[in-house]
């Protein structure tokens, strides 16, 4: 907590994470996907930075599996499923919640342009994630408001529709994530108006049946849609309004 709470003051994490993963990938693990060289080559080409691209595509690669596989798994109520124990799902998402903190907090960005803030604006909303579905337990309240702040930050400085044409399926996963994390901020119109304009303009028009599609082969869980019912219906509702 000490490492999120340094975060708020811009003050370097007191770690640096290990690459070494907690423990080996099992086997039928496939981490690989042409979206996912896809994107690296994305960011290598759009910002210079090599190494920060492909360390963000690593750890997206991992986080995605997890999702994937978590989502299996509680349909079969089965954690065993994914092939590791509990304990060992749980280092996974503590080295990824490091890892992304390294990459926010990458010394290279603070001399680079603006088409590097699409690795905070990726890197926040991963932790938003990671705390909010992953976590045991799971950190909401201030942490995760700081999140959705930060990433509504550098959403008001950046050309989102830029950044939607050369991340397309990244853009509105961040915005869902970010809405969803701000929903006792006073900012959550902010998110539903950004979310329902990018959608339009990818020609989704019926969110909670298309966007599940859209995103599954970049990142989609089922639990966008159920987790805390009234308030994730309240914020789906309100996109739908706000693409009348």
């Amino acid at each position: 907590m000490d490492n999120l709470c340094s975060l708020a003051a811009g003050s370097s994490p007191r770690f640096n994470y290990n690459t070494g993963l907690p423990t080996p990938v099992p086997a039928h693990w496939r981490l690989s996907s042409p979206l996912a060289l896809r994107y690296k080559t994305k960011l290598i080409n759009l910002t210079g930075l090599k190494e920060l691209s492909e360390d963000t595509i690593a750890a997206y690669q991992l986080f995605r599996h997890l999702i994937v596989e978590k989502d299996r798994c509680d349909a079969t109520l089965n954690l065993m499923d994914m092939g590791i124990t509990k304990t060992e799902f749980q280092s996974y998402t503590d080295h990824l919640i490091r890892r992304f903190i390294n990459i926010i907090q990458a010394p290279v960005l603070e001399s680079s342009g603006p088409n590097a803030l699409i690795f905070k604006l990726f890197g926040y909303t991963a932790l938003a994630h990671l705390m909010t579905f992953l976590s045991t337990p799971a950190r909401r309240g201030s942490v995760l408001q700081l999140m959705s702040t930060r990433v509504r930050e550098i959403l008001e400085v950046v050309d989102v529709p830029s950044f939607q044409l050369a991340y397309p399926e990244m853009i509105i996963w961040i915005l869902v994530i970010g809405g969803l994390a701000s929903h006792y901020t006073d900012y959550q119109d902010f998110f539903v108006r950004l979310l329902a304009e990018s959608c339009l303009a990818a020609g989704i028009r019926n969110v909670t049946e298309e966007l599940p599609s859209m995103l599954a082969d970049f990142m989609w869980s089922d639990i966008y849609l159920s987790d805390a019912p009234r308030v994730s219906r309240k914020f789906w509702e309100n996109v739908q309004l706000a693409q009348i």
